[in-house]
């Protein structure tokens, strides 16, 4: 994918354990060498070990170091190191991490996040390739159809049976009023993403998806697209166009309340459910976000994850920063994408991302909830545009 959208301001997205840098340095630490393996996660006062790292997409983790340079491979991708002993750092192409060698432990960290690794004798295995993002859907990705086994939709109907269902695995919890963006999915207190795990996809039963009959189908000619995505690759490969509302913590950001700031959007998921978003307008790249995707959600879609990536100038995201799962705000082709801009530590504003894919008309939207460009919108698609990252928005 594009990281230069239209000559769009870029700032390099950071690895899953860098919540914001601030250094811890040393001074004449001993040089990694050879295979480590992620033992465990320590943020706060919360440590992952070994069995638990699955749960976050963080198995599979290691570090391979010799003569002080080497690689980190995080969520299957690469990234190159070199071992700075006088400074007690890894440099990377974002920035020093702490890395410091304690017998068969080697400890990268920094303010937020620590990582230890562990030395092992086994054979390290071959270094992953960079991963290359496409937004062509094609039979590389893995869908409910391509691989049933992978996304095990059956026996699971909308998000009133969901509801019914997690009301008898946890009868203490209100479900009905539950904050969805607002939990704590980190700590997980209640169990949810074992949950999700153990009973897979939550989309309309058998996984199919095609139907919707709320919604008129146009047929790809129009616009390049299907009215509705045939799956999750469908869903989560291709441009986006919508909106982005904000709410402001202090007086600095009021003048940006009551608008809807027009953005345009690309997103694409690999085979391994690795999945990157992208969100623009004319003259600033307002988001990267790099995370993943298990398939597991309220529909079909299944969630994105963040790992890493920047919001706006400079706010730093990590894991799960971004739970973007369609089901929870229901509309074809849509997700809104809900967190807070922090600077500082301290929290600016609250923010909304509206997004649908490219080619929708927003049938199913209030007429309250269009976006203020809506008109423009329907004239790029009657002009039979299917690639927004040719065009600009219109001013505001």
């Amino acid at each position: 994918m594009k990281k230069d959208f239209k000559g769009k301001k870029y700032i390099c997205s950071l690895a899953v354990f860098c919540a914001g840098i601030v250094l811890l340095t040393g001074c004449g630490s001993k040089a990694p060498d050879g295979y480590y393996i992620l033992d465990s996660v320590t943020e706060g006062q919360t440590e992952v070990n070994a069995d638990g790292l699955s749960s976050y997409g963080l198995n599979d983790c290691y570090a391979v170091f010799e003569d002080g340079k080497g690689y980190v491979v995080l969520m299957g991708t690469p990234e190159d190191v070199t071992f700075d002993g006088e400074n007690g750092v890894i440099h990377t192409t974002f920035g020093d991490i702490s890395a410091k060698v304690s017998g068969t432990d080697l400890v990268l960290a920094d303010s937020n996040i620590s990582m230890k690794f562990k030395h092992s004798k086994d054979e390290a295995p071959a270094k992953p390739g960079y991963p290359t993002v496409s937004l062509s859907n094609g039979d590389e990705f893995i869908s409910p159809e391509t691989n049933p086994e992978a996304y095990d939709t059956s026996g699971m109907g909308e998000y009133e049976n969901l509801t019914r269902i997690l009301k008898e695995y946890r009868s203490d919890v209100d479900w009905d009023n539950f904050d969805w963006y607002g939990y704590d999915w980190i700590n997980d207190e209640l169990g949810i993403i074992p949950f999700l795990n153990e009973y897979g996809t939550y989309g309309a039963e058998g996984g199919d998806s095609s139907s919707n009959s709320d919604t008129e189908s146009f047929s790809a000619s129009e616009t390049g697209y299907e009215q509705t995505p045939a799956d999750i690759d469908d869903f989560w490969n291709g441009y986006w166009f919508g909106y982005m509302t904000v709410d402001a913590y202090n007086d600095e950001y009021k003048k940006m309340e009551d608008y809807k700031y027009p953005v345009i959007g690309a997103s694409a998921m690999d085979k391994a459910g690795n999945t990157e978003i992208y969100i623009w307008d004319n003259d600033y790249q307002i988001a990267e976000v790099k995370g993943t995707n298990n398939g597991h959600g309220l529909t079909e879609f299944g969630t994105f994850i963040s790992e890493s990536g920047f919001f706006w100038d400079g706010d730093d995201l990590g894991h799960a920063d971004w739970n973007v799962d369609p089901g929870i705000d229901k509309h074809n082709g849509s997700i809104l994408i809900d967190g807070v801009c922090n600077y500082d530590g301290e929290k600016q504003f609250r923010y909304s991302i509206r997004l649908v894919k490219w080619g929708y008309k927003w049938e199913d939207f209030h007429s309250t909830d269009l976006p203020d460009e809506y008109s423009w919108y329907l004239e790029q698609l009657d002009n039979g545009v299917t690639d927004p990252n040719t065009i600009d928005l219109p001013e505001y």
